[in-house]
């Protein structure tokens, strides 16, 4: 019973010692903006992912190229809009990153259904440059008004940003 008792007591230790760790890395992960606009880059992998309005999701080469700096977006097909940033952590390793787009009323995916927003998961090295954009596609997304990029550390929101389309 002895026993018992000190390995409860160990456990539970260690349970509060990794909650409060936790914690901490949440409170000290950050974004620090670098750019954001009008940009390019090269699509280099193209994923399913359902929940999206084209039900794909493209990855791009390792930099982003800011073309001009606006949050006002002019809707043509092709054009791509995002954002350049370092999640900044006094550690630096890859962590999980939720990324969600929020799109206006309006949006469609390609089953003709309304669509709100996509939720997906990036793994991102911290400290170091990183990008995070979306290209407009088919009629379908060419749809006015404010598309919201939201990135979530352990459901703490790190970063949002509002795009203008017009």
């Amino acid at each position: 019973m002895k026993k018992l008792s000190i390995v409860l007591i160990i456990l539970l230790h260690l349970s509060f010692s990794c909650k409060t760790t936790k914690i901490l890395n949440e409170e000290k992960v950050k974004v620090q903006e670098l750019g954001y606009g009008i940009c390019s880059t090269k699509t280099v992998k193209i994923d399913d992912l359902s929940t999206s309005p084209t039900g794909q999701h493209l990855s791009g080469e390792k930099k982003l190229n800011i073309i001009k700096k606006t949050d006002t977006i002019s809707i043509d097909d092709g054009v791509q809009f995002g954002i350049e940033y370092i999640i900044t952590s006094p550690k630096t390793e890859i962590i999980p990153i939720k990324t969600i787009w929020i799109y206006p009323d309006g949006l469609k995916d390609n089953h003709g259904q309304p669509i709100k927003k996509t939720e997906y998961f990036v793994r991102k090295k911290t400290n170091e440059y990183t990008y995070s954009n979306y290209t407009l596609g088919p009629r379908a997304e060419m749809v006015t008004g404010d598309w919201v990029l939201e990135l979530y550390f352990d459901d703490k929101q790190i970063l949002r940003k509002i795009f203008h389309l017009k």
